[in-house]
């Protein structure tokens, strides 16, 4: 018996987009930022600093060029203005964002999918409320998600791995934990927390920075493109995607199983498509009595095999005889 499924939760940063790649590029173009107007530093002294800032203070500090510039020595920035320093820093990396911020295209195609099915999507992702809501506008990927299904741990006062943040975000969709599924990156914060509450999980290993980690469960599928997570929902939860055109709330995107109602119906519509047919077929025969008795032999065999050719369309061999017969017969009702 397949398992009922009512919401599909997403981790954001390196699994809806990849947030490694995205983070080196930016604060590369910040530190040659710095450098063109007036730090006297290496690009590879610069961003080893600003990696000790990142590490030290996390990559949620929202200051993190100012203390990158009480780190360096006054000598390498003598005679420039420290606020331009800093602003052509964060400059920087704001228009990083505009340039580079795209999500995976393989998950845009399967978010879209989901507003094809009566499923609940939505977002359970780390981080300061501000910066992880820019992101998802950013991505353009927000009206995808059910705007009360967006939870931040900022927001919300319980950060990752705490599973307290997993059981308010199905409390306040008022699911259970065993009829959602969550998709992450991280084994730690977003396979370990949801499982040990009943949540069904998915760990996407794709290259991101956590994919050498390894939690104290397992995750319930593994996955590395978001066109696998279709199958998961065929195959473990009895759900198809219906093709484009196909509204939320049918029949066909509730869930259930592709080999029950469609099937049935296929088959009462073929056995009345015949029977139309041969309504009008009778319409049309002659009022002899051997073409009605010939009419109402071709319908017999069509209701029986409705995928042979109705008789009288073409003499079959073997046929000839009675057809013959039925024309006498004819001749003498008609003398």
């Amino acid at each position: 018996m397949s398992k009922k499924l009512r919401a599909v939760l997403f981790d954001v940063d390196d699994t809806l987009f990849s947030t490694s790649e995205f983070a080196r590029i930016a604060r590369e173009n910040s530190i040659r930022a710095m450098i063109r107007v007036g730090v006297r530093m290496s690009e590879k002294e610069l961003m080893r600093e600003l990696e000790e800032v990142i590490a030290e203070f996390s990559s949620n500090y929202q200051n993190h060029f100012d203390k990158l510039l009480q780190r360096i020595p006054r000598a390498k920035y003598r005679g420039v203005n420290p606020g331009i320093i800093v602003a052509a820093g964060v400059s920087a990396y704001h228009d990083t964002k505009f340039s580079q911020l795209k999500p995976y295209a393989d998950a845009v195609t399967f978010l879209r999918a989901l507003q094809r099915t009566s499923l609940v999507c939505g977002v359970v992702t780390d981080g300061l409320m501000v910066k992880q809501a820019e992101k998802l506008l950013r991505l353009g990927v927000y009206e995808l998600f059910h705007p009360q299904a967006i939870f931040i741990s900022d927001h919300i006062g319980i950060s990752k791995p705490n599973p307290k943040l997993y059981r308010r975000a199905c409390t306040a969709l008022g699911i259970a934990p065993s009829s959602v599924l969550y998709i992450g990156d991280n084994p730690i914060n977003d396979i370990d927390p949801p499982n040990s509450i009943g949540i069904h999980t998915v760990l996407l290993q794709r290259h991101g920075k956590y994919s050498h980690l390894h939690g104290k469960s397992y995750p319930d599928f593994r996955i590395k493109h978001f066109n696998e997570l279709r199958k998961i929902l065929r195959d473990e939860f009895a759900i198809e995607i219906p093709a484009r055109g196909a509204k939320a709330g049918s029949p066909e995107t509730t869930g259930t199983a592709v080999t029950s109602t469609p099937a049935s119906a296929k088959k009462k519509t073929v056995t009345k498509k015949p029977t139309a047919k041969k309504a009008k077929k009778s319409a049309r025969t002659t009022s002899s009595g051997a073409n009605a008795s010939k009419a109402s032999s071709s319908t017999a065999g069509a209701t029986k095999n409705p995928g042979k050719k109705k008789p009288g369309t073409k003499k079959k061999p073997g046929t000839k005889k009675k057809t013959q017969t039925a024309k006498g017969a004819g001749k003498k009702a008609n003398g």
